[in-house]
């Protein structure tokens, strides 16, 4: 069995352990390029939204996200969940574009790479995403056909950052919908907007 098909929980698990070893890579064996990331609490990552904090040579902490990702390789953000259309009172802002992030931080499907990304590119490409779906889509009426079929619907492949796209998807433990931004790591300026790092596993 895949992770991708394991339940919710065993998933969640398992992203844990992948996000602790990508902290402990980091720190350990790339230290010199600044990093010095520290874990979010369980009420951090609830009540902050975030997964794990950035701390610098001050003391200052500067919000970060990370993710592991079982099924490809674009950086995933997610842009409202649950999403029931823009005026419904129970929308939600995602909670990766809830905060502007320091940094993005994602270990590739094959678990082989790490890959930072500027949060201020990200959160900038995420605005550019929902204003073009709002203008080329419009506000999404969930009792409408196909969005009403609790299937996966592309929504918008974008053409202000092409490769890019977004997706209506329902959540797999609570059923919900939800709107999610797919970016490729290549759309990004490396060693300008992303990084790369080799996963060293310890």
């Amino acid at each position: 069995m895949s992770i991708d098909s394991m339940p919710t929980q065993s998933r969640v698990s398992y992203g844990k352990e992948k996000e602790d070893q990508v902290i402990k890579c980091l720190n350990e064996n790339y230290s010199d390029m600044g990093y010095n990331l520290m874990p979010g609490s369980f009420m951090e990552d609830c009540n902050e939204k975030t997964d794990c904090w950035q701390v610098t040579a001050s003391g200052k902490k500067l919000r970060s996200a990370i993710k592991a990702r079982v099924s490809k390789n674009d950086i995933l953000v997610a842009m409202r969940d649950p999403y029931y259309g823009n005026s419904h009172p129970e929308t939600k802002i995602g909670r990766d574009v809830l905060y502007e992030y320091f940094q993005y931080i994602t270990l590739s499907q094959d678990g082989e790479t790490i890959r930072v990304a500027s949060g201020k590119v990200i959160h900038k490409i995420c605005n550019q995403l929902w204003d073009e779906l709002m203008n080329d889509v419009g506000d999404i009426d969930m009792s409408e056909h196909p969005y009403n079929k609790a299937r996966p619907i592309n929504l918008l492949k974008s053409k202000a950052r092409p490769g890019c796209e977004l997706w209506l998807h329902y959540d797999r433990w609570k059923g919900q919908p939800k709107i999610l931004g797919f970016i490729p790591p290549s759309t990004l300026k490396e060693n300008k907007e992303i990084k790369y790092h080799k996963f060293i596993h310890s």
